[in-house]
């Protein structure tokens, strides 16, 4: 009885881990698209010239499809994953439901540059055919489409099996309705061939609007053009830098998890720590500036929480740098008290003190404009940025002086850390003084990313100047401190990283 007591309870922390790394991860991906998702259609269904439009119409059309299809894949996902059988009919409905909203969504896009061309290409027909009833004639067809592939597997499914099997119970996944081997080939030719026809039609449209950007002259070709440039050169570029630091950071956290002697590590915590602060920021930065670049609004209440979240985060790398660097330094400096001082506990602890630490600038800020504005002001709409809180001229110079203050304590500690451990070096022989030159690199690294971060706390200064968020500014002042995080940190100068990238 002991040993069996014994052995479910060493199995518990492994089913522990297993929920909180798999699906708690996917519960909050899917958590923040669905939050994403309501945003835009409440901006949606609040303007009545959104709801004139054929595009606006699509669009929110592909938020809705979106919407059921996290829903419904993420219900199987959960069933999946826990074994949990339901009656084949149900399953069928939930896989047929998640096999036309896996094509809804290209589908759509297609629709919508079709749309585009029709707008560019034949302006004078545009009114004529782009119309709301034609647009539920294509949401429709649209949906007719989608659902040709799953019908004929569903319909050879039908006919293969007796009636009777419809009431049982079984594992739910697409993999049950393929009865012959051939029926796998076919689904999968049917989901290439309707890739290919897609890309052609999006191709075909976009050279043809670039041969009329070409052709027109004017006031037609500074909008046609000014269309092909936008989504071009400003919008994507930053969504694939956005995308290309978060899968980055999702590697490293991938790769954290996995082992259980990084968790057990003061300064892998922090590391792990530095990387989901850094995707929460890119993630609320990014949302920010595509409301700010399509000059939509949300309301205050809102646009305030997203700010406290932004500015908290802003603080909470380079604190956390500095963190990282006094721990080098007792582990260097103070060996003997390392492992009583730098305990999973004390890394907790040392976090929530960095997210207080890092809210008490936008707390003065937040509270001066409470006391400033009357409570009515928070459910109005506004065009969301930090100037908004700015009631005062003296508080901007106030946030600039407090993001200086920061950087300079943050900088004369990282500093101090690297002189001591110099001296340390010095002195050390053997096993010891190499232990000391990989700490000592690794302090060289936190300050440079400390002079990275540098450019964020400059960012006020830049954009009172300016007196507005441009796309470079945001990529100039973000993106090299959060790359060089990826990467440096990724390729820390001693052993253990090296599993990172291994992994």
């Amino acid at each position: 009885m002991a040993c069996n007591n014994s052995t479910q309870y060493d199995g518990a922390p492994f089913s522990l881990r297993k929920i909180n790394h798999q699906v708690i991860v996917v519960q909050i991906l899917i958590t923040i698209f669905l939050y994403l998702n309501c945003l835009l259609l409440t901006s949606f269904f609040k303007k009545e010239i959104f709801r004139r439009s054929m595009r606006y119409i699509f669009f929110a059309f592909t938020l809705m499809s979106d919407c059921l299809y996290l829903l419904v894949t993420n219900v199987l996902l959960l069933m999946s994953f826990f074994n949990i059988f339901m009656q084949i009919w149900l399953c069928i409905f939930l896989i047929i439901v998640s096999s036309v909203f896996n094509f809804v969504f290209p589908i759509t896009l297609t629709v919508m540059t079709l749309e585009r061309y029709v707008a560019i290409c034949m302006p004078m027909r545009h009114g004529a055919l782009c119309t709301l009833r034609s647009t539920l004639h294509c949401i429709l067809i649209i949906h007719t489409i989608s659902s040709i592939p799953i019908s004929i597997i569903v319909s050879i499914y039908f006919a293969s099996v007796p009636l009777s099997i419809y009431m049982e119970d079984a594992l739910c996944s697409i993999e049950m309705l393929m009865i012959h081997r051939w029926q796998s080939y076919l689904f999968l030719a049917a989901n290439q061939l309707y890739f290919i026809i897609m890309f052609v039609i999006i191709v075909v449209c976009y050279i043809q609007i670039t041969k009329a950007a070409r052709k027109a002259s004017g006031e037609t070709k500074k909008s046609t053009g000014k269309g092909l440039r936008t989504i071009n050169h400003k919008v994507i570029v930053v969504q694939i830098l956005i995308t290309i630091f978060l899968y980055l950071n999702c590697l490293l956290l991938t790769s954290f998890f996995k082992k259980e002697i990084f968790r057990r590590s003061m300064r892998y915590i922090f590391f792990v720590f530095t990387l989901m602060s850094d995707c929460l920021y890119l993630l609320v930065t990014n949302v920010l500036l595509i409301l700010s670049f399509f000059n939509t609004f949300m309301q205050i209440w809102l646009c305030i929480f997203l700010i406290i979240v932004l500015s908290v985060f802003n603080f909470v790398f380079p604190l956390t740098l500095t963190a990282m660097t006094l721990e080098r330094y007792v582990a260097i400096c103070m060996p003997m008290r390392h492992g009583a001082l730098c305990t999973p506990r004390s890394a907790l602890h040392c976090i929530l003190i960095i997210h207080t630490i890092s809210s008490i600038p936008i707390s003065i800020i937040v509270s001066i404009y409470f006391a400033s504005v009357p409570l009515s002001i928070y459910m109005e709409d506004g065009l969301c940025s930090i100037e908004m809180l700015m009631i005062h001229r003296w508080q901007s110079y106030l946030l600039s002086a407090v993001n200086q203050l920061y950087f300079i304590i943050m900088f004369v500690i990282i500093v101090f850390c690297y002189i001591e451990i110099t001296k340390a070096a010095r002195k050390a022989s053997g096993e010891t003084k190499t232990s000391t030159g990989k700490g000592l690199r690794t302090v060289l690294l936190h300050g440079f990313q400390l002079i990275l971060c540098l450019t964020q706390l400059w960012c006020p200064f830049v954009e009172a100047a300016v007196l507005q968020i441009d796309f470079l500014l945001y990529i100039n002042c973000l993106a090299p401190a959060v790359l060089i995080t990826d990467i440096g940190l990724g390729k820390r100068p001693d052993d253990a990283p090296r599993s990172f990238s291994r992994q």
